[in-house]
């Protein structure tokens, strides 16, 4: 099971890589400020990461964008972002996907609408 998931992992990221070589002259580069910070994701087919984030979780698209990561080789992988809630249990998860593949970027809970920053409401 785990060289299944090492499989998928690297298949997507493959994937997200061939997608982003033909974009990366029009993206910006890795800002020169700040430190990388080496991180996983869990990738699999979109099909079984929605059925988790969706029907296990109860999670509802609220937002949708192009979003990219930056590999650990500081090349940059574009792909679609949807950002899941469940506004009953608080529950939220951030997904990138090509299509084929879907990686869960963050999870979490607690989700709330956020104040406006300086501004007493």
């Amino acid at each position: 099971m785990k060289t299944l998931t090492a499989f998928l992992l690297a298949s997507g990221l493959a994937i997200l890589n061939a997608l982003s070589v033909s974009a990366q002259e029009q993206t910006p580069t890795i800002p020169q400020t700040g430190f990388p910070m080496p991180t996983m994701a869990t990738c699999d087919t979109s099909e079984k990461m929605v059925d988790v984030i969706y029907n296990k979780y109860g999670e509802q698209p609220l937002a949708n964008g192009n979003g990219s990561l930056f590999h650990q080789n500081g090349q940059q992988l574009l792909g679609s972002m949807t950002y899941w809630v469940n506004a009953e249990t608080g529950t939220f998860s951030v997904t990138i996907t090509n299509g084929p593949i879907m990686c869960l970027v963050m999870m979490g809970k607690d989700f709330a609408p956020a104040p406006i920053p300086g501004k007493n409401l």
